[in-house]
């Protein structure tokens, strides 16, 4: 999205990602876009790889053991992969009763040792730079979070999920070439977010 909340993904860069995924797939690779069937089929050993964060990584420790690897994602012509990330924060309400008891909380909480502690209990990539990654998978996803993009903050972003996710079927099933699919997907989009 541009700064105004307008899809952009038709201007450049989101065709050719589609047109590379295509032609995974016409190679003998199987795209399952379904969040559900790619993640039983990857814990199965159905699927030799699966695109996911670190939320999944105990289910996948729970059924892969050690057979379970994590790689960046590849790179492209631009450079390298760039995903969304995201974060979790505190706030403090300005209107509480007591702005500075809850001020001193959030300081405590995100002090080295509380965010060590809830990184080595959830296994999340901090922010911190100062705390130690339990493990190496930990530290491929924090490898990769270096080149990631913010996840937009933006209300619009809400109406991205649903032109989005179709837009892979009907480029892979050949209904749309990528450049079209991505243009209905980002009108779809735009509509929806009530912008002209």
């Amino acid at each position: 999205m541009d700064e105004n909340g307008y899809c952009i993904a038709d201007q450049g860069g989101f065709a050719p990602a589609l047109d590379y995924f295509r032609d995974l797939n016409n190679a003998g690779a199987f795209t399952y876009w379904d969040y559900g069937t790619a993640n039983d089929r990857f814990m199965n050993s159905e699927s030799a790889m699966t695109i996911n964060g670190t939320w999944a990584l105990a289910d996948y420790e729970s059924a892969l053991g050690a057979d379970l690897g994590l790689a960046p994602l590849p790179s492209g012509p631009a450079g390298p992969a760039r995903p969304l990330t995201s974060l979790n924060a505190y706030f403090v309400n300005p209107n509480s009763l007591n702005p500075e008891t809850a001020t001193t909380l959030a300081l405590i909480l995100t002090s080295r040792d509380s965010v060590q502690l809830f990184v080595d209990q959830t296994r999340q990539v901090p922010a911190r730079t100062d705390v130690t990654l339990p493990d190496p998978l930990l530290e491929g996803f924090a490898a990769s979070a270096t080149n990631g993009v913010p996840y937009p903050a933006n209300p619009h972003m809400e109406n991205y999920w649903g032109p989005f996710t179709t837009v892979f079927d009907d480029v892979l099933n050949g209904y749309y070439s990528s450049d079209e699919a991505v243009r209905q997907a980002c009108q779809t989009m735009n509509t929806a977010n009530g912008l002209p």
